[in-house]
């Protein structure tokens, strides 16, 4: 179970190289390797 809204969670990630890529997923930038 998630404490967090995905909504709120986004917002307190965006500034750490995070991206939501769907509604249900947010992905760590730094730790991808392709689009």
């Amino acid at each position: 179970m998630v404490r967090y809204k995905i909504s709120a969670l986004e917002k307190e990630l965006s500034q750490h190289h995070f991206l939501r890529v769907h509604k249900s997923y947010i992905v760590n930038l730094e730790k991808n390797r392709c689009v």
